[in-house]
């Protein structure tokens, strides 16, 4: 990936190493403090026609764009920070679960969480300023130690108790929806995971999820058949 031979032929832009070397790799002679990854989209292929190996496939190429920055600055915890793909009329959330758990199991490496800055039918958010805003937050945090920004929240904690599923958020004092509705998107699943959608209350930083057709949830998930769900 890290290639700077580009002969004497005209390259296609999606050929293998062709956009690192001739847009990343020259810069890294100039001192950085840190990267921010606005990842595309074209290689999220959806998960109705994709499935588990395109997402170990996806996990692969994002880890290894990480290890390249870093490679290339010759810097191995050289700050990451990386926008999740935004809330749209796709089936992306394998890609997402992906980015998520790059972001939580690599050091220095952070996500700005977009999914709800999203537009249905458009694939590059209209509200372009928040998304700049967590991604500069999540940079303050990766490269200067700034622990005082805000962070989306986030599930730290599960129990099932019964019929109910509960999830504890970090983040979050006192949970509720931007749009002032019920919470959605949620899903749950018995023994035989199949996940059905679930009615969700929020309590203080609690998340109750039930469903009728699961009287003893073991597993639960949010915003995975539609990506566009807000909370």
């Amino acid at each position: 990936m890290c290639s700077s031979d580009l002969g004497g032929q005209p390259h296609h832009p999606f050929e293998p190493g062709f956009l690192f070397a001739a847009g990343i790799e020259p810069w890294s002679r100039f001192p950085v403090r840190g990267v921010l990854w606005y990842q595309g989209e074209s290689n999220a292929t959806d998960t109705a026609t994709s499935g588990a190996r395109d997402a170990e496939r996806n996990e692969a190429l994002l880890r290894e764009v990480v290890a390249s920055f870093r490679e290339a600055w010759d810097e191995p915890l050289l700050p990451f920070v990386f926008a999740q793909l935004p809330g749209i009329q796709r089936d992306w959330e394998l890609f997402r679960e992906v980015q998520e758990r790059v972001a939580r199991t690599t050091p220095r490496c952070e996500m700005a969480v977009t999914i709800d800055l999203g537009h249905p039918t458009d694939v590059h958010p209209r509200r372009k300023v928040p998304v700049g805003e967590r991604l500069a937050h999540r940079a303050l945090e990766a490269a200067h130690g700034r622990t005082d920004r805000p962070r989306a929240p986030r599930v730290t904690d599960h129990t099932f108790e019964g019929d109910e599923a509960v999830l504890r958020v970090k983040g979050a004092r006192e949970l509720r929806t931007t749009d002032h509705q019920l919470a959605r998107g949620f899903e749950v699943a018995g023994e035989d995971r199949v996940f059905h959608p679930a009615v969700a209350t929020l309590h203080g930083d609690r998340v109750r999820l039930t469903a009728r057709a699961v009287p003893a949830p073991v597993a639960a998930r949010y915003a995975f058949e539609i990506g566009r769900a807000h909370v």
